[in-house]
């Protein structure tokens, strides 16, 4: 075995069973492409613009304030049916 084979099956014949699952994941997963931050920010971009241009500038959701508007509408009483 060339020495860089046997040191990866070195170190991961000494995991656990979960560890070696998670290199296994790890390993299957490693030559997927990586994240595009700049095409994904491009495309967000191009949404935000595509709905400033249906809706205008007053649409504004602000996670914050519609968390806190589910909390205030789910505490009030309900009546009984």
């Amino acid at each position: 075995m060339p020495d860089l084979v046997q040191e990866i099956y070195e170190r991961v014949r000494h995991l656990d069973a979960q560890q070696q699952e998670r290199v296994l994941d790890f390993i299957a997963h490693i030559d997927e492409p990586e994240f595009d931050f700049e095409a994904w920010l491009t495309q967000v971009n191009q949404i935000r613009a595509d709905l400033r241009s249906r809706y205008g500038d007053q649409i504004f959701l602000d996670p914050q304030i519609t968390l806190d508007e589910v909390r205030e509408e789910s505490s009030w009483p309900r009546s009984s049916s």
